[in-house]
């Protein structure tokens, strides 16, 4: 009998049909990329609310839809939360968050301070006012914030792959940043899988939350000669 060959791989279909699936997401801009990507922001001159609405992202891990979606009610600095109750886009207004699960982010004190300065620098606002307002009044267009982020980007001569090989999308990769950072300064990896609402560690952990090659090498350092019996 001949050998026969189908026609096509049968590996996506079992994995499919077993749940199964390869984590994906956004790779981070490292410490030096985020800082040249600010500075880019400011001498654009950007409006202080797209500066803002990037901070807060970048500190929090919300995804861009939440923050857009987030009212003043939903914050609360004097406990430290902000309540995630809905995600926004200008065809279906606001809707649930993506899997339809609401969370409260616990802020970290640099968002605290992202918060502050927001607050300092647009007044106290009523509950049902969005945090961000775009300039024009309402919600901030998500397409238009996008490209101002991938704008400041290119500004900067920032490359958009990312150091480990993947593409970043321009605002979306701020999540990754956030799961870096918190992973780096020694945070528990549950808290930062909470922090961003993923129901697979694995997502928190080798995708959004890989360490970038400085903070390796750094933390190779550490690891003195005296520490080891040799």
């Amino acid at each position: 009998m001949e050998d026969e060959l189908i026609d096509r791989n049968p590996v996506p279909k079992f994995r499919k049909s077993l749940g199964l699936r390869v984590p994906s997401g956004d790779e981070a801009y490292t410490s030096a990329e985020l800082e040249s990507l600010f500075a880019a922001m400011a001498q654009l001159r950007y409006k202080a609310v797209y500066i803002a609405i990037c901070k807060a992202a970048v500190t929090t891990g919300a995804r861009a839809g939440e923050l857009i979606a987030a009212e003043w009610g939903d914050l609360d600095l004097t406990s430290g939360k902000l309540r995630i109750r809905h995600t926004y886009n200008p065809l279906d207004g606001l809707t649930l968050p993506k899997d339809n699960e609401p969370r409260t982010i616990n802020l970290i004190p640099p968002a605290v301070q992202v918060f502050e300065e927001w607050i300092a620098a647009c007044g106290v606002q009523p509950d049902d006012t969005p945090i961000f307002n775009a300039p024009q009044g309402g919600r901030v267009a998500r397409d238009y914030l996008t490209r101002l982020v991938d704008k400041a980007r290119k500004h900067a001569g920032i490359p958009e792959v990312g150091e480990h090989g993947r593409k970043r999308k321009p605002f979306h990769a701020f999540r990754a940043c956030f799961a870096r950072l918190c992973r780096e300064a020694g945070l528990d990896p549950q808290l930062v899988q909470t922090q961003l609402g993923h129901s697979d560690p694995a997502l928190t952990l080798n995708v959004y939350g890989k360490w970038s090659e400085a903070a390796l090498a750094s933390e190779a350092d550490k690891a003195t000669t005296g520490a080891f019996p040799i």
